[in-house]
C-alpha cells in the first residue's frame, strides 16, 4: 500500500524534495537534498542533487529495479557522506 501512495503523491505533486542533515560533521545543519519524480513510464528519476552526486544514476537504476524506496533514501545518504569524506 505504501508503494502505491508514493506513486500517487508523486504523480499529483510532480516531485519530492528529500533533505538530509547531519551529513557534514563540520557543519551539521548543512542541507543536502535530491529532487525525485516519476516519468511517463512510471520510473523514478532524479532531476537535481545538491551537492552533485556522480553516482545518482546508479542509485536510481537500482531503485527502479527493486522499488525499495527506503533503501534508496539510505543509499543516497551514504553517498552524500562519502562525498563529504572525500573532500
Amino acid at each position: 500500500m505504501y508503494f502505491y501512495l508514493i506513486y500517487i503523491f508523486l504523480l499529483w505533486i510532480g516531485k519530492i524534495k528529500i533533505s538530509y542533515k547531519y551529513i557534514d560533521e563540520s557543519d551539521p545543519e548543512r542541507q543536502f537534498y535530491i529532487l525525485i519524480g516519476v516519468n511517463e513510464q512510471m520510473k523514478y528519476e532524479v532531476n537535481n542533487t545538491v551537492p552533485t552526486l556522480s553516482t545518482i544514476s546508479i542509485l536510481v537504476d537500482k531503485l527502479n529495479q527493486n522499488n525499495n524506496f527506503s533503501l534508496f533514501v539510505q543509499n543516497v545518504r551514504r553517498a552524500f557522506i562519502e562525498l563529504v569524506n572525500q573532500a
